[in-house]
């Protein structure tokens, strides 16, 4: 080979060792936008009914489905680590609604809304109908009522089948059946809060057996039967003339 094409191939070996620092670095530059571009995900894992003032809330961060640990969970100042398991756990000296944030170095953070309470109360709804068993008819105005602890509920759902009415202040709500069968009513209630203390409603279930509308056959029965009572009679009556 000639000098020529030894400064040639020199020269080649030279740009391929550039092209390939460059591509090192670029791959490094983007493996690490892919890092960064990674999203925490803060999940409360303590339920609705525990989250009260004075103890503890638990919290599981994961990024990319994976659990993350020595995150930074926290709100106002107060702060926790996740451990090996991506868990972390704080405590609330207030109620109120908090947010808390998740966050580490190279990810995005990512935060959640939290309610802490005072206290919390679990309410079991009861529902009964009030129609008479006889009006159970199809195409009839049936009448239900709500309690909890012989208390009437308003606002409470009444529902079947995708049908539904709301209880007024004293605790009811119609329904109408338009087909025969026999179904099942709930009656449900959103959460409520006051002061600060969560009020939570079990819903409440009732079946009622719907009868079809009395048809023309059965009225004809009643007029025959009617018309061979009111025979009955006559005869009767024709015989104690004759007899008189």
């Amino acid at each position: 080979m000639n000098f020529n094409g030894k400064r040639a191939l020199a020269f080649g070996i030279v740009v391929l060792l550039v092209f390939a620092a460059f591509g090192a670095i670029g791959g490094s530059v983007l493996a690490e936008n892919n890092e960064e571009e990674l999203e925490l995900n803060l999940d409360v894992l303590t339920d609705k009914m525990d989250r009260v003032v004075d103890e503890p809330i638990n919290f599981h961060v994961t990024a990319d489905n994976e659990t993350v640990d020595d995150v930074t969970i926290w709100y106002n100042d107060v702060e926790a680590t996740t451990d090996e398991h991506g868990n972390a756990t704080l405590t609330f000296d207030d109620a109120g609604t908090f947010t808390v944030t998740a966050e580490k170095e190279g990810y995005l953070n990512d935060t959640v809304e939290l309610d802490v309470f005072t206290n919390t109360t679990l309410l079991e709804l009861e529902i009964e109908i009030i129609t008479d068993e006889e009006d159970w008819v199809e195409g009839e105005d049936l009448k239900f009522h709500v309690t909890v602890d012989d208390e009437a509920v308003e606002n409470a759902t009444v529902w079947f089948n995708g049908v539904e009415a709301t209880t007024d202040e004293h605790g009811n709500a119609t329904l109408t059946f338009d087909d025969a069968g026999t179904f099942t009513v709930t009656a449900e209630k959103g959460d409520e809060v006051i002061d600060n203390e969560l009020f939570v409603y079990e819903d409440a279930t009732v079946e009622i057996e719907i009868e079809e509308t009395p048809g023309f056959t059965v009225l004809l029965a009643l007029i025959a039967l009617v018309g061979a009572l009111a025979a009955v009679l006559l005869i009767k009556n024709r015989k104690q003339k004759d007899i008189k």
